[in-house]
């Protein structure tokens, strides 16, 4: 029967030990390796990571005292959008959409033109207004999907010469 495991070499930050136990029947002994127990780092931040820097921070391993220093990578920008300002038509209205930082408050700005319209032709009794009596009098409509404006449009010629006229209503 083999006895308990004594250790023969201890294991460091950087270097693998060793243990060895004996039978006390026979006096066969075994070996085994113990692992390397890798540094146990105590870390002092010197410089915070920003947006756009790199930070530092050096270590002291608590087993050994092995001393070392790392850089800390910039985290980057986390920007986020403001939106449109309400009240603004979405197919007509341009407006500056301002990028700002989460983490800094950096912000930068651009422009967003406006799309326009979505218009899709429509006969008075078809589409999304079909049958209301918004369109009496009128032949068909085109509608805006991003708007929900729509433009009537009209067959009722006064004069034979005359060609359909449309009104925009939003």
């Amino acid at each position: 029967s083999y006895g308990a495991w004594t250790t023969v070499k201890a294991a460091t930050c950087e270097e693998a030990g060793s243990e060895k136990r004996t039978c006390s029947a026979c006096g066969n002994a075994e070996t085994r390796t113990l692992a390397a127990l890798g540094h146990d780092y105590v870390w002092t931040v010197l410089t915070e990571a920003t947006c756009t820097s790199d930070g530092a921070r050096t270590g002291k391993c608590s087993r050994c005292g092995n001393p070392t220093k790392e850089i800390i990578p910039a985290t980057g920008h986390d920007y986020h959008a403001s939106g449109p300002p309400a009240g603004l038509d979405p197919c007509l209205d341009l407006y500056v959409e301002t990028m700002t930082c989460a983490n800094c408050g950096d912000t930068y700005s651009y422009s967003v033109g406006p799309p326009g319209h979505t218009w899709q032709e429509y006969s008075s009794d078809s589409g999304p207004m079909a049958n209301n009596s918004l369109l009496d009098g009128y032949s068909s409509y085109s509608y805006c999907s991003r708007c929900h404006g729509y433009y009537l449009i009209s067959t009722a010629h006064p004069h034979p010469y005359d060609t359909p006229t449309g009104y925009y209503l939003n």
